[in-house]
C-alpha cells in the first residue's frame, strides 16, 4: 500500500521543486509532495501519489481548472488544488 504524507516544508536542497500549478500544457513532472492530506486522500482513490510521473494535457481558456494524466487516468485540477501539490520537473 502506497503510504501518503504531509511535507510542510515543501524545499529540499539538491531538488527543484515547484507546485502542479505552475506546470505548462505538454510538461512532465514527478509529484514529490502533497501537503493537503485531504486532496490525498482523494487523489489516491484515482491512483495519483507521490512518485507518479505525471503530464499536464489540458489548460482550461482561463487558465483553471487543468487536466493531467497520470498511468492513464486523466483527472482536472483547480489550481488552488494543484498548487498543494509539489513536483520535480523531468
Amino acid at each position: 500500500m502506497q503510504t501518503f504524507h504531509t511535507d510542510t516544508s515543501p524545499t529540499n536542497p539538491g531538488e527543484n521543486r515547484i507546485t502542479l500549478k505552475s506546470l505548462s500544457l505538454g510538461e512532465r513532472a514527478k509529484i514529490v509532495s502533497i501537503t493537503s492530506n485531504p486532496l490525498s486522500l482523494e487523489l489516491s482513490k484515482f491512483g495519483i501519489c507521490i512518485g507518479n510521473i505525471i503530464q499536464v494535457t489540458e489548460i482550461a481558456p482561463l487558465g483553471d481548472p487543468i487536466a493531467i494524466t497520470t498511468k492513464g487516468t486523466k483527472i482536472s485540477l483547480r489550481k488552488k488544488d494543484a498548487s498543494c501539490v509539489w513536483i520535480a520537473k523531468l
